[in-house]
């Protein structure tokens, strides 16, 4: 064995400011993120089942991946088992993960790994995905749709699935859309509402419980701005700053401090300072124009942010902070972005989909670094546990002076890939990895400490 000569051991903690400036959009799907920087490059994270995260693999990943370096992107969507984004230079849309709809709007039902282009066209705009169904906006005003259609939720008049884009009427006049869990909202340029599809709770708001196959004014209204679908609940802006919901309501997710669902648009409070909404599964969350944050609904995982898993039925201030600026939120967590553009998170992460390199449930905020190799460590075993020598030749070491018991060791690269795994080692041969930047994982009792390992 070559002689190994010992380096003063030095912990990597990056400091909450490093790296600002990072984050530009974000979407929380069911079980994995996807978010783009603001140089254009696309990360994802989370649940990599059916290739969701696009790196060309299966592998769950617990930090954030780039997809496709050296490509920029203008938007991204991920529905939770597939991920859907349109490149900035050529307008073109791109989709991989679960294809058993035709989501993916290839012209099959075959998942694919690495991002796969839709069609021949350059004209996207926008795109929404939850669960299996897809909607999406060209340039020119138009709205097209695909994939599963069981309950009418494409809005083409049938309930056949598609796997092909197809246009939804013939109107140019498309602003937004949103797809919710087998049902669809979206807003017209002059300000009108519509709903389509799954409506046993009333999420569509036109103030009944059936289903609509095809797209269906909600009120008559036309000062609509935004609009969110979730799960079976529904959340929306005005121009004039207020806020409304309607839907399911069993988790009081509709924030009006009771648990009866809503078929039509009901507002919360009287305020007219709404800025930001989201609808997760059975909870919201809103931003104020004051840069405070509000949540309400279901706690069980942690998803509203205030340190408990209490439901709470009515809007929730969280912390004190007055620098949030939007939220992306359709699952069992939330996503938040800050006028600094940093990038909050909090809530289920049962498969790494919060991109903190763990796969514990977060109760509060916590910032996701923009450096995947430059995670912030879990300061619950920090200077018990160690790496050395740093950097290393051949042969890593552990430093455990406290003999604390360790479950596995990671040692993933910068693409966030896991490269070795180690039960219970008291050394790790790295020789065969090439050399650069790695991130070392050490597993005791459940708690990951992390340390950033030059090879070389």
């Amino acid at each position: 064995m070559k002689k190994l000569f010992i380096f003063l051991f030095t912990v990597f903690v990056i400091h909450p400011s490093s790296f600002a400036q990072c984050w530009e959009t974000v979407s929380g799907g069911y079980s994995n993120m996807a978010a783009i920087k603001t140089d254009g490059s696309l990360w994802t994270c989370g649940e990599n089942y059916y290739g969701e995260i696009g790196d060309g693999t299966t592998i769950d990943k617990h930090i954030p991946t780039q997809v496709v370096p050296g490509t920029l992107w203008k938007s991204v969507c991920s529905s939770g088992w597939s991920t859907y984004a349109i490149m900035l230079e050529t307008g073109t849309l791109w989709a991989w993960g679960f294809n058993g709809n035709g989501q993916l709007g290839d012209g099959t039902i075959i998942n694919k790994h690495i991002p796969t282009q839709v069609s021949a066209a350059n004209n996207w705009q926008s795109i929404s995905a939850i669960g299996f169904s897809v909607l999406a906006l060209k340039t020119d005003g138009t709205l097209w749709a695909w994939g599963q259609n069981f309950k009418g939720q494409l809005g083409d008049g049938t309930t056949i699935d598609k796997d092909t884009p197809m246009q939804i009427g013939t109107d140019h006049n498309w602003a937004s859309v949103c797809s919710g869990d087998s049902y669809s909202m979206a807003i017209r340029t002059d300000g009108s509402l519509w709903g389509w599809g799954f409506n046993i709770y009333g999420q569509l708001g036109d103030g009944t419980t059936i289903d609509k196959h095809v797209p269906t004014q909600i009120d008559s209204a036309h000062n609509w701005q935004y609009v969110s679908a979730g799960l079976n609940h529904t959340v929306a802006l005005k121009t004039d700053g207020t806020l409304w919901v309607w839907g399911q309501n069993n988790y009081g997710q509709l924030g009006d401090g009771t648990t009866i669902d809503e078929d039509t648009p009901i507002q919360i409070g009287t305020g007219h300072n709404w800025s930001s909404v989201s609808s997760g599964y059975f909870h919201s969350v809103a931003i104020l124009k004051d840069g405070t944050l509000w949540t309400w609904g279901a706690n069980d995982r942690g998803e509203l942010g205030d340190g408990t898993t209490t439901a709470n039925y009515t809007p929730t201030q969280v912390g004190t902070d007055k620098n949030w600026f939007s939220t992306e939120s359709h699952s069992l967590y939330t996503v938040v972005l800050k006028t600094d553009n940093t990038l909050w998170v909090w809530g289920a992460n049962g498969y790494g989909e919060l991109g903190d390199g763990t796969t514990i449930d977060k109760l509060v905020p916590s910032r996701i670094s923009c450096d995947p190799t430059s995670i912030e460590e879990q300061h619950t075993i920090v200077n018990t546990i160690s790496i050395y020598p740093n950097p290393a030749h051949d042969m890593l070491f552990i430093n455990n002076e406290q003999h604390l018991p360790i479950d596995r060791i990671n040692v993933l690269d910068m693409m966030g890939k896991i490269v070795l795994s180690i039960t219970n080692p008291t050394a790790i041969n790295i020789e065969p990895l090439a050399n650069g930047v790695y991130v070392v994982q050490i597993f005791s009792a459940g708690t990951p400490s992390q340390y950033r390992l030059v090879k070389q």
